[in-house]
């Protein structure tokens, strides 16, 4: 990579290559601007970050899709990076060691297990070990505040993923690849004892079906799921 002054140098007098440049921050800076108003506020800002370290870390474009649309629910504005990275470093040493990271992998997954029991997901430790590797963008086995925050989007994006995917095992009962209102109806209506969750499950369905055709497609699906894990966490209201 060049250095930061190498780049100045050749920056210097060079006509195209500025031109370049800004038409690369500009392309970046419309990609994090999510509300595209030409201000970024502090979540797309951090968007903004996190995405710089996918990058450094040559990301797959699926973890990039995540990535965005985490941010477009608004997991960089739920809590401080620092917050998050404080109760995890256990021997506040201002990292977090693959065995602090894999406890709250470990913690995640447990917590979420209701959801995820029927999943053929890898077993927690190995999990664990491969979002570690995709987070320490520095190679140095450990993971600084925003490579722990992160590897923190990694592990809630596989969740969803896999959520999503029981939701299309269960609900999708015609297996059209798209869920319709009535199928939540008649499978919220049957799985559910507490008779206020259907009222919830169609509120959500409501609210993500983007184009309002009376269908979930899989990017409406994996925001459906996401409102599901965060009533379940009870982080946010919905």
């Amino acid at each position: 990579l060049a250095t930061r002054d190498a780049l100045i140098e050749e920056g210097v007098g060079n006509h195209e290559f500025r031109k370049a440049v800004y038409a690369y921050a500009e392309t970046l800076y419309n990609t994090i601007d999510l509300d595209a108003d030409g201000v970024l506020n502090p979540a797309e800002v951090e968007y903004g970050r996190m995405l710089a370290v996918a990058t450094a870390h040559e990301a797959s474009a699926e973890d990039v899709q995540d990535l965005q649309r985490l941010a477009e629910e608004g997991a960089f504005g739920a809590a401080p990076a620092e917050h998050f990275f404080r109760t995890l470093d256990t021997d506040l040493d201002g990292f977090l060691g693959a065995s602090e990271f894999s406890l709250a992998v470990c913690d995640s997954v447990a917590f979420f297990g209701e959801h995820l029991a029927d999943c053929a997901h890898p077993p927690t430790q190995q999990l664990a070990a491969t979002l570690f590797h995709k987070a320490d963008v520095t190679g140095d086995g450990l993971l600084g505040c925003r490579e722990a925050q992160y590897g923190g989007l990694l592990l809630n994006s596989y969740i969803l993923d896999q959520l999503v995917g029981l939701i299309f095992r269960d609900v999708d009962l015609d297996r059209d690849e798209r869920i319709s209102r009535q199928e939540v109806k008649t499978v919220g209506g049957s799985t559910h004892e507490d008779g206020d969750a259907l009222p919830l499950l169609l509120g959500w369905f409501d609210r993500f079906d983007a184009d309002h055709d009376g269908f979930l497609n899989e990017s409406e699906t994996w925001r459906f799921a996401a409102a599901m894990l965060t009533a379940q966490s009870g982080e946010v209201d919905i």
